[in-house]
């Protein structure tokens, strides 16, 4: 990964959605995809690009008439920036849901789409299909239980709260390696940037510790966690995808030291940037692609 040094230091957080399992309610969720139908008309038909875009996620995708596949928030946001200069005042769009099919975390929504001019005469009607996956209500975070002292130990846990202030259902979801199987990993792990949710599950970007005859040595590694049951590691980086080798990684406060803090990452354009600490004096950033990286993960598990 090419690496560039900054001269500030940051950390993050470590806070993600996922799934639970609840009896499927059909009827419930009908009832809850019209609803987000009414406010996408809504913000549609009153050209209100901002709230349009909160309606859709990040990697979503969108099969235009006699358009190529817009991949992504931002594409779709150029497709409606132009649609939006191009349609005629008064003109209306109502989106009307037919039927939905699934379960409780992906639903198909078949529906039907009316189009009227600004003195109400229907000028079109079509058919839609909208796929929507359903986050159930919880945060996941993920955490290092510790003690008073300098964390002699370290495992990374998880646990749900349905507001964020109340947590609960504790569980272990990785544990430092046996010096035999992972040497670089083998005293303490942590969690490090947001995970990032990918089609091979969450994508877990986390720092490794090997206590050496030289101190501590920090490096990074990855894991992809099943995900709608984000405890459930289906891979983990047995090498590290980056340690200490340049001099302001190597010499610092704390010397020998790649610790990630904060990602970002662009699926279309296939790009992963991760900031992380360097010897705790400095924050680099590096980059690489995000199908590499999974990849990796994948071919290198534990």
């Amino acid at each position: 990964m090419k690496k560039i040094l900054l001269c500030f230091l940051v950390s993050a957080s470590l806070i993600a959605c996922t799934n639970q399992e609840t009896k499927t309610d059909m009827v419930k969720i009908k009832a809850e995809i019209v609803a987000l139908e009414g406010k996408w008309n809504s913000y549609n038909n009153a050209r209100d690009l901002n709230r349009l875009l909160e309606l859709y996620a990040d990697d979503a995708v969108q099969l235009p008439n006699n358009q190529p596949m817009l991949i992504g928030k931002a594409a779709i946001q150029k497709n409606d920036e132009v649609s939006f200069i191009n349609r005629a005042k008064g003109q209306m769009e109502i989106g009307q849901t037919v039927d939905v099919i699934g379960d409780e975390n992906l639903v198909t929504e078949i529906g039907k789409a009316t189009q009227t001019d600004s003195t109400g005469k229907v000028i079109s009607i079509g058919k839609y299909m909208i796929v929507w996956k359903k986050i159930n209500g919880k945060y996941a975070m993920l955490s290092r239980p510790s003690d008073n002292g300098h964390t002699p130990f370290g495992d990374i846990y998880i646990s749900y709260s349905p507001d964020m202030k109340y947590w609960g259902e504790h569980r272990c979801v990785m544990k430092a390696t046996p010096f035999e199987d992972s040497a670089w990993q083998c005293t303490k792990i942590g969690a490090g940037p947001i995970p990032i949710l990918t089609n091979d599950g969450w994508l877990m970007i986390y720092h490794g510790v090997i206590n050496t005859c030289n101190g501590f040595r920090y490096a990074m590694g990855t894991a992809l966690l099943d995900e709608n049951n984000p405890d459930k590691v289906k891979y983990r980086t047995q090498p590290y995808l980056l340690g200490p080798a340049e001099q302001y990684e190597m010499v610092g406060d704390v010397p020998n030291v790649v610790f990630p803090c904060a990602a970002l990452h662009d699926f279309e354009e296939d790009k992963l940037a991760i900031y992380y600490g360097a010897a705790d004096t400095a924050v680099a950033v590096a980059f690489g692609k995000l199908s590499e990286v999974i990849q990796f993960t994948k071919q290198n598990s534990l």
